[in-house]
Parts: structure tokens; sequence; C-alpha cells
């Protein structure tokens, strides 16, 4: 079931970046990656050569992508919790007019402690108990596609 449900995801994505790269004026042999004008040198990718995307990895509940969990993390997640953190700093851009993934779109994937598709005071109770040494986040190897 979890590999069919990959599969689909897989083909929505390729048939969203088809169009995309079709109206950007891509070549059809650029579909299998796309050119990387810009990736925050802080950002740790990978191409996943089963889904045609590329995988950002990183540790969850490090929000400022210092490899690190302390408070700093912290006052990013209260601030996104709050409706008050917009993230517009550009972590990744694709060439040819591609797609361009900001700070925000990080900490919707690596900002969610409990991985329940929410960022909300759950998280950020879970995240406060990591950094007092109460109970440690388990990292279930979350990643942000990108495509």
């Amino acid at each position: 079931m979890k590999t069919m449900k990959k599969r689909i995801i897989s083909l929505a994505m390729a048939a969203v970046s088809a169009v995309t790269m079709i109206s950007s004026g891509i070549t059809a042999s650029a579909w299998d990656k796309q050119p990387i004008k810009y990736v925050d040198p802080t950002v740790n990718y990978r191409w996943d050569n089963e889904y045609k995307i590329y995988k950002i990895e990183h540790l969850t509940g490090d929000l400022n992508r210092d490899y690190v969990i302390n408070v700093a993390d912290y006052s990013i997640l209260a601030a996104f919790v709050k409706g008050k953190y917009h993230g517009n700093q550009k972590i990744w851009e694709f060439g040819n007019g591609g797609n361009i993934f900001y700070q925000y779109q990080f900490i919707k994937v690596f900002g969610d402690i409990n991985y329940d598709g929410n960022i909300d005071v759950t998280d950020l109770v879970l995240l406060s108990a990591h950094i007092k040494g109460e109970k440690f986040i388990t990292d279930k190897d979350p990643y942000l596609a990108v495509c």
C-alpha cells in the first residue's frame, strides 16, 4: 500500500513538473534533473533516482540549519506557530525559471516534531522537552521533496 501511494505521488509530481517544464520552455532531456540555480550552503540534499526528485534531508527540529537543536530553533518555531514568522529566505532555486523554495516550506517539514502534518503547540512542547533533555526527538528521516 505504501509503495502504491508513493508511486501515485511520484506520478502526480512528475505530471506537475512536466507541465511546468513545458510551459517554461525546458526541453525533454532536462526532465530527469532540473538545473539548480541556487542552494543555501546549509542545505543537505541528494537526487532520488527512483522518484526523479531532489530530497532535502535534515534533522527534525533544527530549523536554523546549524545542526544543533537549541533555543534559537524554539524561537523560530514559536514565531511560526504564532503566525509571525514569514520565512522568506530563499533556500533553493531551480534554473530556467523553475520553482523556488523558501525557509517557510523548510519549517513546515522539519518543524513538525510529532509528524502529524501540523505545526502547533504540541510541536513546541516536544521541542522544548528535547532542549531541556527530558524527552528526545526521534528522527523518522523526513525530507522535503523539491521538484
